[in-house]
């Protein structure tokens, strides 16, 4: 459980930290070139931007951790409760009989009345915990989609530099944020979207560093772009072909009569 999950960040990390120090080989050429100071500038910047994205992996982690903690905690405790229950009532039904037995056995017509109000009333109070939960969910999805509109309205607005340093930058902070969110199946399009427009700002890189006859970090930045459209074909669609695929199976197998 999150092991998958836990495994990307931390090659996330792993990125970030190439990242940081690629900035930081290209910040000490920009010294001995003599470069614009602004140069230097929009490397710490990227460096900044890095180390924030370490922590907010780490952090994801931890937190990936403690859910799995937590979920290995509540099936020990609800075992233990299961089997306390269990073991109780069967002391009290071998010791009390029908009369204090657990589940209580009653008159229905008697107490049908009362029954059908107990059920009535916690109805009406589950129906309300359950609004109160998705309106909760709803508020929260609303929050999560408005922020990658405006990260990736940001992303659109970014104007690819002539040097080919700073065009390295923005190549760095495009796969930190394709691999930090990627492409999801299913009612994701906001993520998808994003990164989709982070994959495209890569391409917009790549053509630049053309141009200015930057052949080998194009192609560096061309062979990354080809790895993430593979990524997300699979991320994407990889749900539904797993499914079609059982289903398949499931077919031949009925077919052959193994299955009924």
């Amino acid at each position: 459980m999150y092991k998958r999950e836990i495994e990307d960040l931390q090659s996330s990390i792993e990125s970030s930290r190439k990242a940081i120090k690629a900035t930081r080989e290209n910040m000490a050429r920009q010294r001995a070139n003599k470069s614009p100071k602004h140069y230097q500038e929009s490397g710490k910047r990227n460096i900044e931007y890095q180390k924030k994205l370490i922590e907010d992996y780490k952090k994801k982690i931890a937190n990936y951790r403690e859910k799995k903690k937590k979920g290995m905690g509540k099936g020990v405790d609800s075992f233990k409760r299961e089997l306390g229950k269990n073991t109780g009532k069967w002391v009290s039904n071998k010791v009390f009989g029908d009369g204090h037995s657990t589940p209580h056995r009653v008159d229905v017509n008697r107490t049908g009345k009362n029954t059908n109000s107990f059920s009535t009333e916690g109805l009406l109070n589950k129906g309300k915990e359950l609004f109160a939960e998705d309106k909760n969910e709803i508020a929260e999805e609303k929050r999560e989609i408005e922020k990658f509109d405006s990260k990736k309205e940001e992303v659109i607005e970014i104007i690819i530099p002539n040097n080919a340093d700073e065009i390295m930058n923005v190549v760095n902070l495009m796969l930190s944020n394709i691999k930090l969110n990627g492409w999801k199946a299913g009612n994701e399009e906001h993520i998808n979207s994003f990164s989709d427009v982070c994959l495209t700002k890569l391409e917009q890189c790549a053509i630049k560093l053309k141009s200015i006859n930057e052949v080998h970090q194009a192609e560096y930045v061309e062979t990354e772009i080809n790895k993430l459209k593979k990524k997300r074909k699979f991320q994407k669609y990889a749900l539904w072909v797993g499914i079609a695929f059982a289903l398949f199976v499931g077919f031949i197998l009925s077919k052959l009569g193994i299955i009924k």
